[in-house]
């Protein structure tokens, strides 16, 4: 079996993000998600929301 992190990055910001990402990798986890809504899911829905494909792209660097 293997298991991912649903990284959520609605209302994170990068550093965050990395952090969360960096943790998964650390603690064994197969890989990390995230998803491609361009608003938050809850919170200021004029809050920090990363676009998917493109954080993907800068998480892997």
């Amino acid at each position: 079996m293997r298991i991912g992190l649903d990284v959520a990055q609605h209302q994170l910001l990068w550093p965050e993000l990395m952090e969360r990402v960096q943790f998964a990798e650390n603690a064994g986890f197969d890989g990390a998600w995230v998803f491609d809504h361009f608003k938050p899911l809850y919170g200021n829905p004029n809050g920090p929301c990363m676009e998917g494909w493109t954080l993907l792209a800068g998480l892997a660097a």
